[in-house]
């Protein structure tokens, strides 16, 4: 998940246009791009939410993966997203 996160991260400062195409819009997703109901996770807006974000996930991602397993973190992530 880090390194998943870190990478689209990585990529988005990269691309600033990358933010657009993963953004949540209700609207876009209501006509059919599903895949908006969860890359937001991915991409971080502002900047300092990419810190946050990864730093959360190590601090917290390590705790609930050893708690939960690998499926279970997933759950927690996507599920809290």
């Amino acid at each position: 998940m880090l390194l998943v996160t870190g990478a689209f991260t990585v990529w988005q400062f990269l691309h600033p246009h990358l933010l657009d195409q993963l953004r949540r819009d209700p609207d876009l997703v209501t006509n059919g791009e599903w895949w908006r109901s969860f890359t937001p996770l991915l991409v971080q807006d502002p900047p300092w939410q990419a810190v946050a974000t990864v730093t959360g996930i190590v601090i917290l991602g390590v705790n609930v993966e050893r708690f939960y397993g690998g499926a279970g973190m997933l759950a927690v992530y996507l599920g809290s997203g």
